[in-house]
């Protein structure tokens, strides 16, 4: 029989078809473990169907357990972010660049363009604090001069 966490995962259509079926029978016990990739991946699968209300405790739960993944914490920032949770997801955003994200200049870069539409009172102070929480990257530095920023204007 299922796990309560199990059964919330067949219940959102996260587990289906033959997956929900195996971990019904009792041939699937792992599938309910609340493992951190595990509740980041449903955390993901949430907030892609558009709920990153809901999608916000698994990402939380799954930080509890294994705080230093970058990944998370950027998943959690993007979830934060589609619920206009602007400091929040700043500093969940921070949190995924100072534990080693993958492609920090990209991630700078989409999230600068993201505040240029949604937010553009909010994209030069974002690039200030991620100036000095990753000063070996170039990526605020040609960004924040672009807005035609001096150096002593920056900080």
């Amino acid at each position: 029989m299922a796990d309560e966490f199990t059964k919330k995962l067949i219940a959102l259509g996260y587990l289906t078809g033959t997956e929900a079926a195996a971990v019904e029978s009792g041939g699937a016990g792992r599938a309910g473990t609340e493992t951190p990739t595990g509740l980041s991946n449903l955390g993901t699968f949430l907030r892609e169907r558009g709920n990153p209300k809901e999608a916000v405790p698994y990402y939380r739960r799954a930080l509890e357990i294994a705080p230093a993944a970058p990944k998370t914490w950027m998943n959690l920032s993007a979830a934060l972010l589609a619920l206009s949770r602007f400091d929040e997801s700043d500093e969940a955003f921070l949190s995924s660049l100072r534990h080693g994200y993958h492609d920090p200049d990209g991630a700078i870069e989409r999230r600068a363009g993201i505040y240029r539409k949604r937010a553009p009172s909010r994209r030069v102070p974002f690039l200030k604090q991620t100036s000095g929480a990753v000063a070996c990257r170039r990526t605020p530095e040609r960004l924040l001069a672009r807005e035609g920023l001096s150096r002593l204007e920056r900080r």
